[in-house]
């Protein structure tokens, strides 16, 4: 759930704890729910943080070339 109002603001610290990985499966829930939302920010605050992030970027990348 969002942490604040407009714009949504998700803070992700791992579903089972800091050290959690997001998977394929976390991201296309994480694009679904960011789609309904509509204007919104996402911060990984877990271990791999900047790797998440990177990959989630990437993962929406693809998403709208299909």
């Amino acid at each position: 759930k969002s942490v604040h109002g407009r714009p949504a603001y998700f803070r992700l610290h791992g579903i089972s704890g800091a050290s959690y990985r997001y998977s394929h499966a976390d991201f296309a829930q994480l694009a679904q729910t960011l789609h309904m939302t509509g204007e919104a920010y996402c911060m990984f605050n877990n271990v791999a943080m900047y790797d998440d992030a990177r990959r989630f970027v990437e993962f929406l990348q693809r998403a709208e070339m299909e």
